[in-house]
Formats: C-alpha cells, sequence, structure tokens
C-alpha cells in the first residue's frame, strides 16, 4: 500500500483543489484504491471471513477476531533460509493454542518447503509452497503453546527467484 500519488494530491492527501490558487482536485486513478481495497480483502480473509457484499461489518468483524485471537505475522525478506530447517525466524509467544498458521511466498517461480515449530515440534509443513498462492491450515499438531516459548519459522528447497516468505499464526 502506499500513499495518493496522484496529480493534485497535496502532501500525499486528498483535495478538493481552489479555482482561485490554481490548485487542482485530486485526479482518482486505478492503483491507489486497487490497494486499499486489496488490503481490506487481505484482513478480512485473514480472520478467515468469506467476502460479503451485504455485510458491512466484515472489516470491525476481522479486527476484533484477529486482535482477540492473538495473530502473530511475519515477514523473511531475502528468506534468510537456514541450514537449520527451524532457524529461519524466532518469535516469542503468549500462551494458548495455535489454531492457524498461513504462509505466502513471493517471487518469480519461487517455490519452497515452510514448516511451523512450537518448543521444537512441528506444527505443519506447507511442502511446495510457491508464489502463485497463499496456503493456510488449521486442524493442527502440536498446537499448545507454553508462555513465551518459541514459534519458529523455518524454510528448506528453496528454488526459482524467492524475494520474500510472509505469514501469519493465530494463537488463541
Amino acid at each position: 500500500m502506499d500513499l495518493i500519488k496522484e496529480p493534485g494530491h497535496v502532501n500525499n492527501r486528498f483535495s478538493v483543489g481552489n479555482p482561485a490558487t490554481g490548485q487542482q482536485s485530486t485526479r482518482f486513478g486505478a492503483k491507489w484504491p486497487n490497494d486499499v481495497q486489496d488490503e481490506l480483502v487481505n484482513l478480512i480473509e485473514a480472520a478467515g471471513l468469506t467476502l460479503d457484499a451485504e455485510d458491512q461489518t466484515q472489516l470491525l468483524q476481522a479486527v476484533r477476531a484477529l486482535s482477540s485471537q492473538g495473530g502473530i505475522r511475519f515477514s523473511l525478506p531475502g528468506l534468510m533460509a537456514a541450514a537449520n530447517p527451524a532457524g529461519g525466524l524466532r518469535i516469542l509467544a503468549k500462551a494458548g493454542a495455535i489454531k492457524e498458521v498461513a504462509c505466502k511466498l513471493d517471487g518469480a517461480g519461487a517455490s519452497a518447503d515452510v514448516t511451523i515449530y512450537n518448543a521444537g515440534s512441528a506444527v505443519h509443513t506447507f511442502t511446495g509452497l510457491d508464489s502463485a498462492g497463499a496456503a493456510a491450515s488449521s486442524g493442527l499438531a502440536n498446537t499448545t503453546v507454553a508462555d513465551l516459548a518459541d514459534i519458529t519459522i523455518g524454510v528448506a528447497n528453496l528454488s526459482g527467484s524467492p524475494a520474500n516468505l510472509r505469514g501469519y499464526v493465530i494463537i488463541g
């Protein structure tokens, strides 16, 4: 997402314009509203909701659901691939149970195996995760998380041109 940069913006803010000073009103291009729509859809879908044109409370539901579930977001720029498959990224988690994990791999032709670990035990492995789409899983093993436990994300079998791995772990 980015700030508005279309012609007529004032300090990256929308303007109604001012004919007396020659300031144009902000022209609307497609990029910025599409970026905002994509961000909102990502939030709603991350909460497990299905888009519904008749329900104008979905964003509120998603924020409430994700904030109460203890969601942990992660991003591995450049993937930081480590020889130790459980050593890619460590996150300290609050006590609870892992309810869902999701990952998305960015990069041209990128593919990798991504494993989420809870205190060293595998919770779920996304085998052959590729840049074509995101993957999510629930109904997981090893889900009880002790307070301040290590949640680790390991990356193995990289191919293509991986640029970034992002996702979330929901603990409730």
